[in-house]
């Protein structure tokens, strides 16, 4: 195991940089969703790390290797779905999309995240 010196993402909520660190989040797990690792537990403020280094994901133990991995949704589900700031309906069409066409996805919940100029 390696030390990682940063802050959980609890410790942001209510500043500026929170939606940085989600949108860094996301990127992350969509690159894990590619890979077919599934980490089952992002939905928990305290295991999505700010570091000097970046956004890091801890605690992999429980983690799978799958035919479906679903990290980027649940970072949607748990973060931004429970946000007042975001259009549910939209969340819902790009949680959708997300299951045909990841990159655009992507792309997309980054633009709606810039757009809501947290």
């Amino acid at each position: 195991m390696e030390y990682i010196d940063g802050k959980p993402l609890k410790k942001y909520e209510n500043t500026i940089i929170y939606y940085d660190i989600l949108k860094e989040s996301l990127i992350n797990a969509y690159n894990l969703d590619l890979k077919g690792i599934f980490h089952g537990q992002l939905g928990r403020y305290y295991h999505i790390l700010n570091s000097a280094k970046g956004v890091r994901f801890i605690d992999f133990e429980r983690g799978v290797f799958t035919e479906n991995p679903r990290n980027f949704l649940q970072i949607i589900g748990y973060y931004l779905y429970r946000d007042e700031k975001f259009d549910k309906k939209q969340l819902i069409e790009i949680t959708s999309l997300y299951k045909s066409n990841k990159k655009d996805a992507l792309n997309m919940i980054l633009k709606v995240i810039d757009e809501s100029k947290y």
